[in-house]
């Protein structure tokens, strides 16, 4: 029960911080420079999680369609209107 609440508190925390510490990195790299940033953080996450099982994604023509939609629609275009509107 103690390890939830922590667990909890902690993300908590993070997302909370999140504001703040958007609207000083727009300031030092602006918006499209810190979205960029971000996938490729979460790309190098993915990545090493992927090399780690030895499990590549499939990169078929239209697997890397679908990757490019999604990426777009759920990451890009949302992360750069929320660091706009921090801005």
């Amino acid at each position: 029960m103690a390890l939830t609440l922590i667990f909890l508190l902690t993300l908590g925390s993070i997302w909370g911080l999140s504001v703040s510490t958007s609207k000083l990195a727009v300031q030092a790299y602006g918006p499209f420079g810190v979205v960029f940033w971000y996938a490729l953080v979460a790309f190098g996450v993915l990545a090493v999680i992927s090399a780690f099982r030895r499990k590549l994604p499939p990169l078929s023509a239209r697997h890397i369609r679908y990757y490019i939609a999604s990426g777009l629609n759920g990451f890009a275009v949302p992360s750069l209107n929320n660091v706009i509107v921090v801005q």
